[in-house]
């Protein structure tokens, strides 16, 4: 049965979903790594100086990970 359709080779359209995915994860590491240097700049040293969550926002400082880890 002919359904009008034109068939034709995969590889380009595999290549440019390739290339997309590959440039969306270069993008996903900049982010992380903006992020990293941006914490590693603002580490708080004292419990004190971390934040409390109150009404849905960040005040000052919050742990960003467990016991041990900086203060942000």
């Amino acid at each position: 049965m002919d359904l009008g359709t034109h068939p034709r080779s995969t590889a380009p359209v595999l290549s440019r979903l390739s290339a997309g995915i590959q440039a969306r994860n270069t993008l996903l590491v900049e982010e992380w790594e903006a992020i990293v240097e941006w914490a590693s700049d603002h580490i708080v040293t004292s419990p004190e100086g971390a934040a409390t969550i109150t009404e849905g926002y960040l005040d000052t400082g919050v742990p960003i990970a467990g016991d041990g880890a900086p203060l942000v």
